[in-house]
């Protein structure tokens, strides 16, 4: 069957096997959404761990953490990760794991300059004073401190992983098939886009659109939980 334009029964259209082009997008929102929500989920516990404990002991630890995350920047994320998936099996697990270690950076270093400020505070003192660990001291005093740069970080997040992923789908280095993937459905689509423009561009304009909304949402958090975190 041929790329059929959108009509009443196929909204978006067809695709080149005859398959509705919304379909294929609502199929890949679900694969896309279980992907980035776990590597953003796990960069930041990651990165809100090494944050805390940096920022909390300070000294050569924070250091040599600083060093490592100063070092880890300056390396092309796309170029780690593709090296990454290449060298391991393709998996979606593979690809959870390689997105989180690009998104844990970001946490670490907000995490760790906001955890600077708090264990100096007077109640923080007074718990050291009343014999708390410094496990507790950061798990029950520093943590609730830092959730809401945490969340802002998350959000404002997302969207750069969900570029990622498309990227890395696009590549071929993704999600791998069978799953849908709205980066591989315009990497498969692109060869038929002067006969059928809408097979690239609806998930091209789907991707956008989360992007934007992600960051917007971001935005409005972070001006309502804390506003003088509009710099970030």
């Amino acid at each position: 069957m041929e790329d059929e334009n959108a009509s009443i029964s196929y909204f978006l259209g067809t695709d080149a096997l005859g398959r509705d082009i919304l379909s294929k997008i609502i199929a890949g929102a679900r694969v896309t959404v279980l992907v980035v929500l776990a590597a953003v989920g796990t960069g930041i516990i990651v990165g809100t761990t090494i944050g805390l404990v940096s920022g909390y002991f300070g000294g050569i630890i924070d250091d040599i953490v600083m060093r490592f995350v100063d070092a880890w920047n300056i390396l092309p994320g796309l170029l780690i990760i593709l090296v990454i998936v290449l060298v391991l099996e393709q998996s979606l697990e593979t690809l959870i794991i390689v997105l989180a270690i690009v998104s844990w950076p970001g946490a670490v270093r907000l995490v760790r300059a906001e955890t600077l400020s708090l264990k100096n505070r007077e109640y923080v003192a007074l718990a050291r004073v009343a014999g708390a660990s410094n496990a507790r001291i950061m798990i029950r005093h520093i943590l609730p401190g830092v959730v809401n740069i945490v969340i802002v970080t998350a959000t404002l997040g997302t969207g750069n992983i969900i570029l990622l992923e498309a990227s890395l789908s696009y590549l071929g280095a993704g999600i791998p098939p069978p799953e849908p993937s709205w980066g591989r459905m315009i990497s498969e689509e692109r060869q038929y886009i002067d006969a059928a423009w809408w097979t690239s561009l609806f998930p091209g304009l789907v991707i956008a659109m989360v992007v934007m909304s992600g960051n917007f949402l971001g935005d409005w958090f972070r001006d309502r939980v804390d506003p003088t975190l509009r710099q970030l």
